[in-house]
């Protein structure tokens, strides 16, 4: 079953869910393990980051929680951009 934030598979506690999903990577034998979820879960995560997969959306959609980092903690490895197009606008 997936590894869920506050509950699920390894949930709990604080921050057990995100020690049991990665523990459950390193079994399968990935190399990598991707979080993905609202705030908590990545505030959780964000202290163990080697390396960030990032969308930026270029638009300003109503919400109240924004993903917070700083660039200068990261080297930009590739970047490729998608200009809005009819489907996606």
């Amino acid at each position: 079953p997936p590894l869920q934030a506050g509950g699920g598979a390894g949930g709990g506690r604080a921050g057990g869910w995100l020690k049991a999903a990665l523990r459950a990577a390193g079994q399968s034998g990935s190399s990598e393990a991707f979080v993905i979820g609202g705030a908590p879960t990545l505030d959780a995560a964000i202290g163990r980051a080697t390396r960030l997969y990032f969308t930026k959306v270029h638009a300003q959609p109503a919400g109240d929680v924004y993903f917070h980092y700083d660039p200068s903690d990261w080297q930009e490895i590739f970047n490729e951009d998608h200009p809005a197009d009819d489907r996606n606008g």
